[in-house]
């Protein structure tokens, strides 16, 4: 062993052991900030949302897997389930359709999954329990948080009509526009024909997020960071705010378009199969309920109207106009919400959550059951019942 080596060896020692304090001290420090958080922030919303990776439609459920599910400015603390096929259902779900039942698959995003409810508060539960009174009903929840139409087509093509359901319905949320815009940089595409829609991220980078979101001081720091108030965008592929432009400009045109092509693909795709298909617009929370002005402020999108009611429905006008040029049957929920609560009160939506509570569920599954008993949907759902009159 030359000298050199044998006098590097002390330096090495006292470099190791500085690494070493450095990292207990760092360490130690973060347990007292954890510890600190813990106390001073001991309700902070759940991190656990049940979602993993899909190869084919970017996203979708843990399997067999149960959660709590935690929004305490809304006083929301429940027990979410999702089934063998991930889907948000405490009983288990056949692929093969029982004799006698006529099968309703439902898509959406979390409008759709309401896990701000109770699993029988939710629209899919309260639809099936309006349609069995009729005919024995089954209704299937496909639904998934960050949902939008280029998904839903996915999944529809792929998996929802291995079931062979009598009926489709998809609620469409304004924000699926810029969210299908945001995914198409993630579309894996065949002749231009989408094959799927990969998921963002590495492995590791999802390893990462999980292992950081068990920490309250990274969550509480995430949540500061996402609510920290931000212009409003220059148009609908850049941010959903952009939905009360008016008129809309170029760029919000090509974005609702890219998205609405895949309305008229899902139509296209149930057409060729017979499966009757019915699009359902979810109304705006500030159309419907104005929010708390302190909270429109702090937050400062557009479309929270300064705490007043929001009276622009661009959004409704541009996709009704699309599904009526192209053949397809829409129903837009604004105005029977607007009628079932003139007063604007808080009744249908969680007022900063902006989802529906149980009410808001309960009123869009009988104007959806109601609009299934007219016109071609009713004789495509019961095709014993005379048809509609005439006025």
């Amino acid at each position: 062993m030359s000298e050199s080596q044998v006098q590097s060896e002390p330096v090495l020692r006292h470099r190791w052991k500085r690494l070493l304090a450095s990292a207990l001290s760092v360490g130690f420090s973060l347990i007292l900030l954890e510890c600190a958080v813990r106390l001073l922030w001991p309700d902070l919303p759940t991190s656990e949302t049940g979602i993993v990776p899909h190869p084919i439609w970017h996203h979708w459920h843990r399997r067999d897997f149960c959660f709590t599910y935690h929004v305490p400015g809304e006083g929301i603390r429940q027990q979410v389930r999702f089934n063998e096929h991930g889907m948000r259902d405490a009983s288990p779900r056949n692929i093969e359709k029982p004799p006698g039942i006529r099968r309703v698959a439902v898509l959406g995003d979390s409008f759709v999954e309401a896990m701000q409810v109770e699993e029988h508060e939710g629209i899919c539960k309260r639809l099936e329990a309006l349609l069995s009174h009729s005919q024995l009903a089954e209704v299937l929840n496909f639904g998934c948080s960050g949902f939008s139409t280029s998904l839903e087509y996915l999944i529809i093509r792929e998996w929802v009509l291995q079931w062979k359901p009598d009926m489709v319905l998809c609620l469409h949320h304004f924000s699926d526009i810029t969210e299908d815009w945001r995914f198409r940089s993630r579309a894996v595409c065949m002749s231009e024909d989408l094959q799927a829609v990969v998921p963002s991220g590495t492995g590791w980078g999802r390893c990462v997020r999980r292992v950081l979101d068990m920490f309250s001081a990274w969550r509480l720091l995430h949540r500061s960071l996402r609510s920290s108030r931000v212009a409003s965008p220059a148009s609908l592929k850049e941010g959903y705010d952009a939905i009360v432009h008016e008129p809309y400009n170029r760029e919000d045109e090509e974005a609702l378009a890219y998205s609405l092509n895949y309305v008229r693909l899902v139509d296209q795709e149930l057409r060729h199969e017979g499966v009757p298909f019915l699009l359902v617009l979810i109304p705006l929370g500030p159309q419907v309920e104005p929010v708390p002005l302190d909270f429109a402020r702090q937050v400062g999108l557009r479309y929270l109207a300064d705490g007043c009611r929001l009276e622009h429905d661009g959004y409704q006008r541009a996709v009704t106009a699309y599904c009526h040029q192209h053949g397809i049957a829409v129903l837009d929920l604004l105005d029977g919400f607007r009628l079932a609560n003139p007063t604007g009160s808080a009744l249908l939506y969680l007022p900063r959550d902006q989802h529906w509570t149980a009410e808001g569920h309960a009123l869009a599954a009988r104007l959806i059951a109601s609009r299934l008993k007219q016109g071609t949907l009713a004789r495509a759902w019961i095709p014993s019942d005379p048809p509609p009159t005439r006025n």
